[in-house]
Order: C-alpha cells, then sequence, then structure tokens
C-alpha cells in the first residue's frame, strides 16, 4: 500500500525485511530514516524483544518508533490463532519490550474500542476459524466515526494498543 502510494522516491522508504536479524540495523541505517512504524507487526513474531530492539537501534537519536498492536490477552482466541498472532499486549507488557532501550515512550494509549465486543464474542465465545467479511466491514465503518473521538478522550481499553517512543541521544 505505502509504495503504491508514494511509490519509490519520495518521504516514505518500504523495505521487505526480517526485523528480527540484528542485520537489519546497519541496513535501516544507510538509508537514513528517522521513523519507523510498525502496523500490526510484532505480535506475529516470537522474539518480539529482540525485533523492537533492532528497530530501535536503527533509529537515530531524535528517531521515532511507532507501533501498533493488539491488546488485551484475554481476548485472545480463534481469530488470533487465524492470524498466527503470538499474544495480545497491556500497556505494562508493551513497555517491558523497550526494556533497556535507549526509548522514552512519549504516547501510550488504547485504540478502537467499539471493536473489542465483536472480537470478544467470534473469537472468545462463538470461536470463529475464519475471517468473515463483516468481521472488518463494522470495525471500518466504525473507525471514522469513533476515531476522532478517540482523539479527545482516550478510551480505558480498546482492541488495538498505540505507542510513539523517540530514541534517545547516545551517551
Amino acid at each position: 500500500e505505502l509504495r503504491r502510494e508514494y511509490g519509490s522516491e519520495g518521504p516514505v522508504d518500504t523495505a521487505v525485511l526480517d526485523v528480527s536479524d540484528p542485520g537489519i540495523v546497519p541496513e535501516l541505517q544507510g538509508r537514513k530514516i528517522d521513523s519507523i512504524l510498525c502496523c500490526n507487526l510484532v505480535e506475529h513474531i516470537e522474539d518480539d524483544r529482540a525485533a523492537i530492539s533492532n528497530l530501535a537501534n536503527a533509529l537515530p537519536a531524535g528517531g521515532t518508533l511507532g507501533i501498533l498492536v493488539p491488546a488485551m490477552p484475554w481476548l485472545y482466541g480463534s481469530l488470533d490463532r487465524l492470524d498466527n498472532h503470538y499474544r495480545r499486549y497491556t500497556k505494562k507488557s508493551l513497555v517491558r519490550c523497550l526494556d533497556n532501550l535507549p526509548l522514552t515512550v512519549e504516547k501510550l494509549h488504547y485504540f478502537n474500542f467499539a471493536a473489542v465486543p465483536g472480537w470478544w464474542w467470534k473469537g472468545r465465545v462463538i470461536k470463529e476459524q475464519s475471517h468473515a467479511s463483516n468481521n472488518f466491514r463494522m470495525m471500518n465503518m466504525l473507525i471514522p466515526v469513533l476515531g476522532p473521538v478517540e482523539k479527545l478522550v482516550k478510551p480505558p481499553f480498546g482492541l488495538s494498543l498505540i505507542l510513539v517512543a523517540r530514541r534517545e541521544a547516545d551517551s
């Protein structure tokens, strides 16, 4: 999607890389990046801490790391297994992935609270074994309406967690 939107030139650089491989650090540093955005990525990686460490180490001082992950472990169910998720996160467990990394958390909040009942019902109660088209149709209809509300009032829970962290200056 990003390649189609921005092409190979411009402010966005895309690459197919294994974020769990420490070899990506020099690769990303060579691209002179200033920000990394991971949407629904690290929950698919067994050693999520190593992957986040690689990304943090690739950032320059002052660089930004944005992460969106599925939230609330009690929601983990058949839909997560279908999506090959190793886990869902709490605020504490996501921040713990940043332990001993030169990152300072600037934002951390839940997102998409309206989808929680549907995910719980379909993934934990009736244990759906496939993604029906209506699973995402309702969420996609609600996000434009509820997104602005969630910007004003951060919900106390949500289907996802958003974290924004800044790379500290090297000491």
